[in-house]
């Protein structure tokens, strides 16, 4: 056999030094001496899943299930192919034996009238990558430049193979002898007309532009563009579609497109490939997508698009990925698409939908809309499913026995589990969590061998853990079963498979546990997280940490909230992989161990709320990860250890309320990652010694012994919390204004002069009398500053749900508030809480399980708007569109948000805020239904 002709591959087989039996099938000759190769093993998955893609080749590997013959002719026929040819490279050393098949092609597919194959072309690239991988054989795709017979047979030499024969799996209709008609000039001068390509001219090669590509012809097939530079493409009303009969896939992903999509997009007839994903398109998805007959692929997520999908989207029945999210759909169809296997439908405002003649669909998202019940009666193919974040109640799952992934969390179910979901025996992830789940924990979870992870957590579950939950789901890594009411011993050791060790993550916090056996979780030796916290764990910890010295993977442990006591133990340096340990709020005594500096990859620490005393040890400065450190609420004394400032990444330091004495070291200024220092309610004296810059957002001296000038704190310019009361400061008192995001401002109490702002109403009246071109110039945008406080509050609102289960009665109202001080991970939370906090309760006296809700209002529109809520609603017309709510509220000195999903979620917490703050008590959400608004 010679080089080949065109349309042809060939090589000389002397030139091969290790294969002296070596066969080349020439496309053409197939059936001509050459018997056709190896029995062609591949999964059915595989080969469909190859098969449904334009232009594709077959890919087979050796090493998969085998297929019968009779499976391939039925493929051939159902996917419309002209002509099968198996490629089999074989790689010297692998141990196969050619077995002819004679009869691999068969009368319906009939090779003796099939024009033999199109040129195969592959990359160098792509094909040496394939090559490299035993045993897998020859990718060869006809949409890639051209590689020369003699790079075959250098690559043949270079990869050792014995054999090389050639695939060709050729769709009806998939090739294209010529372009259609097109205007090569007309094409120039529309790609100029958008200004996309900058100051080309037409006299150069369009086709060697940027973000370009062309067929042999020299029309173009492809546009594409992802966030390019951040350059503000504008609209797509510049593009003439028209202009490009050729164009195949357009890609405008991340551009700032704006406006809406243009009929004209539907002009694009030979389209099969359109996404413009992450833009600002606006307005409905036009009708002439009736047009876009052979769309496969379309991706049209994170826009603005409303309504619902035009009926012509009927017409799109090749399309196989489907992917709407994130805008504002509100009703779809999808009768004939009969081919879609992915679909993404999340977060929008979809209350209903049917998916009947969707057979061939394998991934569905539908989180995060408004849905009350769906049928998957006849999606027997689905392996993935989402449905978290909606209001579903019942659903049935008797016929997807595929599904692999199930998240239903965050939904409205209730009573005990559905027992449907415990014969899904191919689940590997299962998310029931956020839900009304009520009754004890089913043993049948036991049977679902195949699960990786199971998250139970915040639903109304009492009893034990039944053994079966650990020991019998040998591929578990993930199991939190935390916010329940749970309780009993931990499965014991008795009952563990010795072979019990794939478990990593275990999460059992937010229970009432009582008692720990020490021999329950040692068998669990890959272990990278333990969270036992907010239990009722009492007595001595020493012999269970004791027992933990084998878990040498842990990275996480967490006793918080228990009733533990003694003093801490020294076994805990054993685990020397701990990232993060937290043992806060429990009865500790005794001294914190200086061996605890030996845990040099600990970047958490919190010994906080405890009863520990003496020195903070020296140690402590060698652990150099550390990045969060709270030793609050001891009683611990002496000097702060100059050995802390090595700690160069600290970003949080809070020793507030022990008995810390002597002066803050000025080498404090060395740790310029701090963000937040709490060094109140002790007996600190000296000056304040701050690094420059300065990055504090939170900074409280209050209620110490601190004397000198405060003139380095205005260099702390992005503070939003200051409090320096309670000392002996003098001089001239802060100024607010030098201050762009202050939000509390506390020095009183010392011997300061001028003008000193009270409290936080005033200060926010004080701050709008600062020059405003200044303001303009150095205030970030609050909008940055609000998001992760509201999400903080908003997680700070799920929390209290989840632990209180209940609506708090009057005598429970006090404390259960006072348990969100431990919730309060933004730092700036907290500030809002202090100045807001029974708020109303101080005017009115009435004590409700609703005044707490009261707080979070006041404090979110006020974020919002920049103004006390009293001014923002007397403004504020309640009939007024969302737009014009948003543009009302916000706080005019920043730019509305161009952003969906910033605009989405602000107008969702001025909704809720409103509710809030409403002056019928009665007539206010509860915590709860502020917690599930805000969640979804």
């Amino acid at each position: 056999m010679g080089h080949g002709s065109a349309g042809t591959v060939g090589v000389s087989p002397g030139r091969f030094k290790e294969a002296d039996n070596l066969h080349l099938a020439s496309a053409g000759s197939v059936e001509g001496g050459v018997k056709p190769a190896v029995k062609a093993s591949v999964t059915k998955k595989r080969l469909e899943s190859v098969l449904r893609r334009p232009q594709i080749l077959l890919i087979i590997s050796m090493d998969m299930p085998m297929i019968p013959v009779e499976r391939f002719v039925e493929m051939a026929t159902n996917f419309r192919l002209k002509a099968i040819f198996i490629v089999v490279l074989v790689k010297v050393g692998c141990s196969v034996s050619l077995a002819a098949e004679e009869s691999l092609l068969h009368d319906s597919v009939n090779p003796t009238r099939v024009k033999p194959a199109v040129k195969a072309s592959v990359t160098k690239k792509r094909l040496e990558s394939v090559l490299r991988r035993p045993q897998i054989l020859l990718i060869i795709s006809m949409d890639m430049p051209m590689i020369p017979v003699e790079r075959f047979v250098e690559m043949a030499t270079n990869f050792r193979l014995k054999a090389i024969f050639i695939v060709v799996l050729v769709k009806v209709g998939a090739t294209k002898t010529s372009a259609n008609n097109f205007n090569k000039s007309r094409e120039a001068e529309a790609l100029l007309a958008t200004n996309w390509w900058g100051d080309r001219n037409a006299s150069s090669d369009y086709c060697t532009w940027p973000h370009i590509r062309c067929s042999e012809e020299g029309s173009v097939i492809s546009i594409y563009f992802y966030l390019d530079d951040n350059e503000d493409l504008g609209d797509m009303r510049s593009l003439d579609f028209a202009s490009f009969p050729n164009l195949e896939r357009l890609s405008i992903d991340e551009c700032k497109l704006e406006g809406s999509i243009p009929e004209q997009i539907g002009l694009l007839s030979n389209l099969t490939h359109l996404s413009l994903y992450v833009n600002q398109l606006t307005g409905k998805i036009p009708a002439s997508f009736t047009n876009l007959i052979h769309l496969e692929y379309l991706d049209l997520s994170y826009n603005h698009l409303t309504g619902k999908l035009p009926v012509s989207f009927a017409n799109l029945t090749h399309l196989e990925t489907l992917d709407l999210s994130n805008n504002y759909i509100t009703g779809v169809s999808f009768s004939n698409l009969t081919r879609l296997e992915n679909l993404d439908l999340s977060n929008n405002y979809i209350t209903g939908v049917s998916f009947a003649n969707l057979t061939r669909l394998e991934n569905l998202d539908l989180s995060n809309n408004y849905i009350t019940g769906v049928s998957f009666a006849n999606l027997t193919r689905l392996e993935n499913l989402d449905l978290s974040n909606n209001y579903i109640t019942g659903v049935s799952f008797s016929n997807l026995t595929r599904l692999g992934n199930l998240d239903l969390s965050n939904n409205n179910f209730t009573s005990t589990f559905p027992t449907p979901i415990m014969s899904l025996k191919n689940l590997y992830n299962l998310d029931l969590s956020r839900n009304n789940f009520l009754g004890q924990i089913p043993s049948s979870f036991g049977s679902m061998v195949n699960l990786f992870h199971l998250d139970l957590s915040a639903n109304q579950l009492n009893g034990s853990i039944p053994p079966a939950l650990i020991t019998n789901l040998p591929n578990l890594i993930t199991l939190d079963l935390s916010n329940n009411n749970l309780d009993g011993p931990i499965p014991s050791r008795a009952n563990l498979h010795v072979s019990r060790t794939s478990l990593r993550e275990l999460n059992l916090s937010h229970n009432s546990f009582s008692v720990i056996i020490s021999s329950q979780l040692v068998k669990l030796t890959s272990l990278t997280t333990v969270d036992l916290s907010r239990n009722q764990f009492m007595g001595l910890i020493s012999p269970f940490l004791d027992s933990m010295a084998n878990l040498t993977y842990l990275s996480y442990l967490s006793f918080r909230g228990n009733l533990l006591t003694g003093k801490l133990p020294v076994s805990l340096t054993n685990l020397t992989q701990l990232e993060n340990l937290d043992l806060s709020r429990n009865n500790f005594t005794g001294f914190i161990p200086p061996s605890f500096g030996s845990m040099v990859n600990l970047n958490v620490l919190d010994l906080s709320e405890n009863n520990l005393d003496g020195p903070i040890p020296s140690s402590l400065g060698n652990l150099s990860q550390l990045q969060f450190l709270n030793l609050a609420m001891n009683s611990i004394s002496g000097p702060i250890p100059l050995d802390i400032t090595y700690l160069m990444n600290l970003g949080h330091l809070d020793l507030h309320h022990n008995r810390l004495v002597g002066a803050i070291h000025p080498e404090l200024e060395k740790l310029s990652s701090l963000y937040y220092l709490d060094l109140s309610s002790n007996q600190l004296s000296g000056n304040i010694s701050l690094a420059n810059p300065c990055f504090l957002s939170y900074l409280n001296l209050s209620k110490n012994l601190m004397m000198g000038s405060i003139t380095n704190v205005r260099d702390c310019r992005y503070l939003e919390f200051l409090d320096i009361s309670g000392n002996h400061f003098v001089g001239e008192a802060l100024n607010h204004c030098d201050f762009p995001y202050l939000l509390l401002l506390n020095q009183s109490q010392n011997h300061l002069t001028g003008e000193m702002i009270w409290s936080s109403n005033n200060l926010s009246s004080a701050k709008s009398a600062c020059n405003e071109h200044k303001r303009r110039k150095q205030h970030l945008p609050r909008l940055t500053v609000f998001l992760p406080i509201i999400v903080g509050l908003c997680f700070l609102v799920v929390a209290y749900c989840f632990y209180s289960r209940k609506k708090a009665t009057t005598k429970k109202l006090q404390p259960e508030i006072t348990k969100h001080g431990d919730l309060l991970t933004s730092k700036t939370l907290l500030t809002f809480f202090l100045v807001y906090d029974h708020l109303e309760l101080a005017f009115s006296m009435i004590v409700n399980e609703k005044c707490d809700v009261y707080s979070f209002g006041v404090v979110a529109l006020e974020t919002i708007g920049g103004k006390h809520p009293g001014e923002l609603l007397s403004s504020l017309n309640c009939s007024t569109s969302h737009g014009t709510m948003l543009e009302n509220i916000l706080d005019q000195r920043l730019s509305y948000p161009t952003d969906r999903l910033i605009e989405k979620e602000i107008l969702r917490v001025c909704h809720v805020a409103l509710a809030c703050i409403l002056t019928d008590p009665k007539a206010r959400p509860t915590m709860r239904e502020v917690s599930q608004e805000l969640s979804r």
